[in-house]
């Protein structure tokens, strides 16, 4: 269940809470999200996940240059809470009022007024309110007065690395999406709907779909050519994906995700369609001629196919 407004539409019935952002649901999100659904069975509860929009860092840094790129949308963040079996998403609009909510004011109206939270689950280094003064002390006293239990959960450590969304940030922005799906525990996806391009790709008997991305903060993984999944329709086709600026045609005028979709016939325009990232194949180049770029294309085809093949 989608929650936005809880002032509106408070929990009915006690709950085993976990807070945070949870930009990226990675793994090491999952181990808390996994702990507050079991709590939540063994005691009883309902599961719920508090998180914010937009990201807090957009609005506690706003002179930050770039802004903030978001992992998962609230739309992905919702259906992979769902997936693990979380009851209840509340989605808390984070503005200026918001941040400047202490700790210990956060727990009282909110989780335990609103939530009727008994258990809290919490990551090893989490604080929240205004100047972070919600941390694990100021709910284990606040804890003790209105009867709930709290949990603390460790890192989570991959390649001596602890999992976290800006190291996941930093491997998409380098091109390094099979670490960074080592990290999230699934393939980075972005989602888009097809609108018309130039038909450039048809016309050298390469077609592809141009990916229009409507979510401004989301975060695009280097520009590049990729090995790809393209779920439509909920269907699932082997693909490749070039991000970049087409500088054999285009001179870098503007950014494009376009789509290549292996044996695959038919209408996508208008439809919308999920790009999951699975390899990085090479930088975005610059050829002479089109016979050149088709021959490339070619080629990474051939790789893309090959690397399906391997994982199948």
């Amino acid at each position: 269940m989608l929650i936005t407004d809880l002032h509106e539409k408070p929990v009915a019935g006690k709950t085993s809470v976990t807070i945070g952002t949870y930009d990226g649901v990675h793994l090491g999100h999952r181990m808390i999200i996994e702990r507050t659904c079991v709590v939540a069975r063994q005691n009883h509860l309902q599961s719920a996940v508090v998180t914010f929009e937009p990201h807090p860092q957009t609005i506690l840094h706003l002179d930050r240059k770039p802004p903030i790129k978001i992992l998962t949308t609230i739309q992905e963040k919702s259906r992979i809470l769902q997936q693990l079996g979380v009851d209840i998403l509340a989605v808390l609009p984070f503005d200026k009022k918001m941040s400047e909510l202490d700790g210990v004011a956060f727990i009282r109206t909110i989780l335990v007024k609103k939530l009727q939270m008994k258990h809290c689950v919490i990551g090893h280094d989490h604080a929240f309110g205004k100047n972070r003064t919600g941390n694990i002390e100021t709910l284990r006293s606040v804890g003790a007065e209105a009867h709930f239990a709290v949990e603390q959960i460790s890192a989570l450590k991959i390649d001596d690395k602890t999992v976290n969304s800006t190291l996941i940030r930093r491997f998409l922005l380098d091109g390094s999406v099979e670490q960074a799906n080592k990290y999230l525990g699934r393939p980075y996806s972005l989602q888009g709907v097809v609108a018309h391009g130039d038909g450039r790709g048809a016309a050298l008997g390469l077609p592809t779909a141009n990916l229009v991305i409507n979510q401004p903060n989301k975060l695009i993984p280097q520009d590049g050519v990729y090995v790809t999944n393209a779920v439509v329709d909920g269907r699932s086709q082997k693909s490749v994906t070039n991000i970049g600026t087409r500088p054999t045609f285009d001179n870098g005028a503007s950014r494009h995700i376009e789509v290549h979709l292996l044996g695959f016939e038919g209408d996508l325009y208008g439809k919308t369609v999920t790009v999951q990232f699975l390899k990085f194949l090479r930088s975005e180049m610059k050829f002479e001629n089109s016979d050149q770029l088709v021959q490339q294309i070619r080629a990474d085809i051939e790789v893309a196919v090959n690397y399906h093949f391997s994982i199948n």
